[in-house]
C-alpha cells in the first residue's frame, strides 16, 4: 500500500456513509412514491453499497436489509404517496 503511484481509496467516508442513507435515499424513496425514475440515483446508490458492504436497494426499489440505517420513508412503513402525505399532517 505504500508503493509509490500507488492511490489507495477510502471508502468509509462519510460521503457514502451519512449523505447516501440521509440524503440519495430520502429522495429516491419519495421518488419511488410518486413513481418518479431515478436511474442516477440509482447508479449511484448502488455503486455505493457495494463499496461499503450495505443492501438499500434491492431490484431498484428501496428495501434492503440496511434500510434501518437511513431516513428513507420506506423504513418508517410509508409505502404509498397517500401514506406519505398522511405524515404531513401531523
Amino acid at each position: 500500500l505504500d508503493t509509490p503511484g500507488k492511490k489507495v481509496y477510502e471508502f468509509d467516508y462519510r460521503y457514502l456513509t451519512s449523505d447516501v442513507p440521509y440524503g440519495l435515499l430520502v429522495i429516491k424513496g419519495i421518488a419511488e412514491l410518486v413513481e418518479c425514475p431515478t436511474p442516477t440515483i440509482d447508479a449511484v446508490i448502488v455503486w455505493a453499497q457495494k463499496q461499503i458492504g450495505r443492501e438499500w436497494l434491492v431490484d431498484g426499489k428501496v428495501a434492503g436489509r440496511d434500510l434501518d440505517k437511513t431516513r428513507a420513508p420506506q423504513r418508517y412503513g410509508i409505502l404509498t404517496l397517500e401514506d406519505f402525505m398522511l405524515g404531513a399532517d401531523a
